[in-house]
């Protein structure tokens, strides 16, 4: 098995890792927000593609995969996510609990 053959591997069993994951973090989120309600409201953020450090260096591979995967065609940033965490704790957002919000520029998987 070549190194790329074996991280392609690698990299379809995370996807389908986080997609569980996320499953579970939607269950979770909706059974916190039910427990600590009204007086807390609880929603969690999944982030897609988001510029990091990491995505600073990242090779051309994965540079490619972003755009394609992404229907906005770029990089989140941590602003992004930043500003979606302040609508969400702003009154803007207070008839809104145990929601999962998907910031990830479209995409779909």
């Amino acid at each position: 098995m070549s190194y790329l053959t074996l991280l392609q591997f690698l990299c379809e069993s995370l996807r389908l890792r986080v997609f569980e994951l996320q499953s579970t973090l939607s269950s979770h989120c909706a059974a916190v927000a039910v427990s600590l309600a009204p007086k807390v409201r609880v929603n969690c953020i999944a982030p897609g593609w988001i510029r990091t450090a990491w995505g600073e260096v990242a090779s051309d591979v994965w540079q490619d995969r972003v755009l394609r995967e992404t229907p906005l065609a770029r990089w989140g940033t941590p602003e992004d996510i930043a500003k979606l965490a302040r609508f969400l704790s702003s009154l803007d957002a207070s008839y809104m609990t145990g929601q999962v919000i998907n910031c990830n520029g479209g995409a779909v998987r």
